[in-house]
């Protein structure tokens, strides 16, 4: 499952990649101009949406591991979160540090 929504100066992208019994899931910001990507799940600002504390092992891993029991409630915090146009301002002034404090060294096709 790929759901892509559209923010003010970037493209958001969340996957849940089945694997066995258990899905891959993660949140992937695409820089609108640059077209830089970032792994998203590891910033503190998205942590305390999916309400992760900073101790636990999902705030280091860029994907995340989960029943799908424990998916089921992230896909609508996701699409909820990255459909308000409120949070979306506020993510972009995140994301616009994050870009320029940390390697976005992936890039994709325009």
């Amino acid at each position: 499952m790929l759901r892509k929504y559209k923010g003010i100066n970037y493209f958001i992208e969340v996957e849940a990649e089945p694997f066995k019994n258990t899905y891959f899931f993660s949140m992937t910001a695409i820089h609108k101009k640059s077209r830089r990507t970032s792994c998203i799940n590891t910033l503190n600002y998205i942590l305390s949406q999916f309400g992760i504390e900073i101790d636990n092992v999902r705030s280091e891993e860029s994907d995340w591991l989960l029943t799908r029991k424990e998916l089921k409630p992230y896909i609508p915090i996701a699409s909820s979160l990255f459909r308000s146009k409120t949070y979306l301002k506020s993510l972009d002034l995140e994301l616009d540090e994050d870009r320029e404090c940390s390697e976005w060294e992936n890039t994709i096709g325009k």
